[in-house]
């Protein structure tokens, strides 16, 4: 629909499409280059967990890692029942999500945009590394995209919950009962809504259909790619 708006001299909507995507590389190598530079304060947050807990009313630091370790271990073995990924492939995503957590909050705190798709598709490129396999490799990038996706979510909720009063103990305890009930309703209504809207028809899913290219770009190399 751009050819349209460029014969009518509108070109602001062409050039926000081709400035988005230097933008973006540009807000994530920041906020990487920033995370490095800033290590220390990473290390202090985690300490600060770890005893300022019960002054602070938050999350202890054992809690969350301790479910951190379970919840893993029980995504691993489910994945690897329904999808066949390897357990390593699992814990990997785990672990990068860390990263692009932190990354991707710090951008959405500059911008109000939280670069969830890119961080998924860099995602695939680092997964290629240990599968070519495409359910694999989308797998892999829906795991870091969605804890990414969450992370900013729960970031504006924290924020919320403090000025309402609230703490991070109780807002934690709250999510953590609410997941079910999201489950729950997203098992209930997806079929329902593909079944009247086709996805990829009446519903385009521009992201996913954005990942989808990627993990097969991944897995048959340059020659995925149209000719030209």
């Amino acid at each position: 629909g751009l050819l349209g708006k460029y014969k009518g001299g509108n070109h602001y909507p062409i050039l926000m499409l081709w400035l988005m995507w230097p933008a973006t590389a540009m807000m994530i190598a920041s906020a990487l280059t920033a995370l490095l530079l800033r290590w220390r304060s990473i290390v202090e947050m985690f300490r600060t967990i770890k005893t300022g807990a019960r002054s602070h009313n938050e999350m202890s630091l054992s809690t969350i890692v301790i479910g951190i370790l379970t919840l893993t271990i029980i995504l691993a073995v489910l994945q690897n029942m329904h999808f066949g990924v390897p357990h390593i492939q699992t814990v990997g995503s785990v672990l990068l999500a860390i990263p692009l957590v932190l990354v991707g909050v710090r951008v959405l705190g500059e911008t109000n945009q939280g670069p969830v798709s890119l961080m998924a598709n860099g995602a695939q490129a680092i997964f290629r590394l240990f599968s070519p396999h495409v359910a694999h490799n989308l797998v892999a990038a829906g795991m870091a995209g969605d804890v990414h996706a969450q992370g900013e979510g729960t970031m504006q909720d924290f924020k919320t919950g403090q000025i309402l009063g609230s703490t991070p103990r109780i807002l934690t305890w709250v999510q953590l009962c609410a997941i079910p009930i999201g489950a729950a309703a997203v098992a209930i209504m997806y079929p329902i809504l593909i079944a009247k809207y086709p996805l990829g028809e009446a519903l385009p899913a521009p992201t996913g259909l954005k990942l989808a290219n990627m993990a097969v770009l991944m897995s048959k190399g340059i020659s995925a790619l149209p000719s030209g």
